[in-house]
């Protein structure tokens, strides 16, 4: 069982660039570039969201760090999107978005909902240092981190798509993603559980 994801495809994965971590971590569920930062800024103004407000000090102070790591966003697209627009582009794609109930810390009982056979797994929001050390400096929406589900005869197995890693990585084993999801609950972060519908043109695959 600890081994069972050798034998599976590896899924999808986008690399960071800039604040784009919204549009990996959708494109990472869907298993395809569907979206580009255009289509985001597209949905973002649809939704009549406003841009945020001029970058603090110290996120300034972090373009330094941002060109030193090529991390700089191309364009001039600021990134940085919030969980409306994530949201909203993958129900363009057939995938609904669920929060779940942050007061809930039990790892198990989100585990078995994200077993259920129409979810393809969950997108994780999490803030600051944890989830880079130069978090501080990409703004108030945080890091999105998506939780892929790929499913085989042999079994399911669970990756992180995380854009800040080199490849995903996989959950050996049910008790080590647990341990993940555990800590970002505690910390509060925001976790969305994507289930397929039948709305849109559902380009995901496994």
């Amino acid at each position: 069982m600890q081994y069972i994801w050798k034998t599976m495809a590896v899924p999808y994965h986008e690399r960071q660039v800039g604040r784009l971590c919204a549009v990996h971590a959708t494109n990472g569920l869907l298993g395809n570039q569907v979206y580009q930062a255009k289509d985001f800024d597209a949905i973002e103004k649809e939704l009549g969201i406003p841009r945020e407000g001029p970058r603090t000090l110290l996120q300034k102070a972090c373009n330094f760090v941002e060109v030193c790591f090529r991390c700089n966003t191309p364009n001039n697209v600021q990134g940085n999107y919030d969980a409306n627009v994530l949201m909203v582009a993958l129900l363009k794609e057939g995938v609904t978005m669920k929060f779940w109930d942050a007061r809930n810390k039990n790892s198990t009982a989100l585990l078995a909902a994200l077993k259920s056979p129409d979810c393809i797994g969950c997108v994780v929001n999490v803030q600051g240092f944890f989830s880079n050390f130069f978090g501080l400096c990409f703004g108030e929406n945080g890091h999105w981190v998506a939780v892929k589900k790929v499913c085989a005869a042999s079994g399911t197995v669970f990756f992180n798509l995380n854009s800040n890693l080199r490849a995903p990585s996989p959950f050996n084993e049910d008790k080590v993603f647990e341990i993940f999801i555990l800590r970002h609950l505690k910390r509060e972060a925001h976790v969305l559980i994507a289930t397929k519908t039948s709305v849109g043109s559902t380009k995901t695959r496994e």
